[in-house]
């Protein structure tokens, strides 16, 4: 279980931040919040002629994020209680509204009910404890509801962090260009995950080696996206998804390259990946590839199959479509409606052989011939063939 721990500045709790509408005026927002982060509950002062008021919680961006974001209203300026200013999302991880001084002590309680991130446009994700929260910082605002009393209520801040190991960035691909410079392809798996479930680092740095050491440095700063609603989903589409590096690097040469998700550099831990270049194999070259259609996603990795007339298969694994392993073999079997055939493999790039071994069924369905069967394993990774339904291949 997580720990989850206030902020301290100086060894003082940073709490409400209470700022002045003018000079000589009294503040509108709430004094002495205070907020429980085991149980979600927090009480603070009520404020002379308010009726009601609202909590919410917020997860900080990076600077560079929270600035992209603002442009598309995914993300607000507030300032917190030491006065620094910051950028938080506007998806609030938690809330609680028509909250009121119900029983007029002159305090104000309740609870902040967290919950999970919803692709939905429609439905609202489950609810968390604190103790399931991502990795990250937050930030809690309080504050009355405006009325002709309040007419410009003003609200309180209380910051906590949520310490641990961030996600690794895995599912990231990589290939030297025709210029002679890498681009590194970033998962937007990893970035949507990232935001909505597990925490974003502060930043993403990738590091390219040779046998002598690191040849290039590429950073991502900017998670910004753009956000539509596709039906009845939210569809995100980042806007920085291939990183260019700017040293010349030698084709026939040999490359590694590390991803690393960079954490605050205090109670939030970084965490690494390997990066997966474009494979160096070339392709059999199927002269009569046969109309079967073998094809399959799993996470961030595509897997194909192609069938020759003469009894041969080709598969390609890719990542961002980059083409990151090939297999090739032979096959046993009539590639027909209603038969089975045995693949036997010959070479491949994955850690184990994908195919050998494996037997697939070949239907019709629609008048198109499928490869159709399951356990199929890339890397570790499961993949189904399955015959494409009719909104789209799987």
């Amino acid at each position: 279980m997580k720990t989850i721990r206030p902020l301290a500045l100086g060894g003082v709790l940073l709490a409400a931040a209470l700022t002045l509408t003018g000079c000589g005026a009294s503040s509108t927002a709430p004094a002495d919040l205070s907020f429980d982060l085991d149980t979600g509950s927090f009480t603070f002062d009520a404020v002379e002629g308010a009726d009601v008021y609202s909590v919410g919680v917020s997860k900080e961006l990076n600077d560079v994020t929270g600035e992209a974001l603002t442009a598309i209203n995914g993300a607000s300026e507030v300032t917190k209680a030491d006065g620094e200013t910051v950028y938080v999302w506007s998806e609030q991880t938690g809330s609680a509204s028509s909250i009121a001084d119900s029983d007029g002590d002159g305090t104000v309680n309740g609870t902040v009910i967290f919950r999970a991130f919803s692709s939905s446009a429609v439905e609202v994700g489950d609810i968390l404890t604190t103790a399931q929260l991502p990795v990250g910082h937050y930030v809690l605002q309080a504050a009355a509801a405006s009325n002709d009393k309040v007419p410009n209520p003003e609200s309180s801040r209380y910051e906590f962090v949520v310490p641990g190991t961030l996600q690794a960035p895995e599912g990231f691909s990589a290939q030297i260009t025709d210029a002679g410079t890498i681009e590194v392809y970033v998962s937007g798996d990893y970035l949507l995950s990232a935001l909505t479930v597990t925490g974003l680092p502060t930043k993403l740095v990738v590091e390219v080696e040779d046998e002598g050491g690191v040849v290039d440095t590429l950073e991502l700063e900017d998670f910004s996206y753009t956000n539509t609603v596709l039906g009845p989903n939210k569809a995100y589409n980042f806007t920085n998804t291939v990183l260019t590096g700017t040293t010349s690097l030698d084709a026939s040469t040999t490359y590694t390259a590390t991803v690393t998700a960079v954490g605050d550099g205090d109670q939030i831990l970084d965490a690494s990946a390997p990066v997966s270049f474009a494979t160096t194999t070339a392709s059999i070259g199927i002269a009569s590839p046969l109309e079967v259609t073998a094809s399959s996603t799993a996470g961030s990795y595509a897997i194909a199959v192609t069938l020759g007339a003469d009894g041969v298969y080709e598969l390609t694994a890719s990542l961002n479509d980059v083409v990151v392993a090939r297999e090739s073999g032979s096959y046993a079997g009539e590639a027909q409606a209603d038969s089975t055939l045995t693949f036997t493999t010959d070479a491949t790039d994955a850690d184990a052989a994908v195919l050998d071994g494996v037997q697939l069924s070949v239907q019709d369905s629609n008048g198109s011939l499928n490869l159709i069967g399951s356990g199929v394993q890339f890397n570790g990774t499961e993949f189904e063939f399955a015959a494409p339904s009719m909104f789209g291949p799987r």
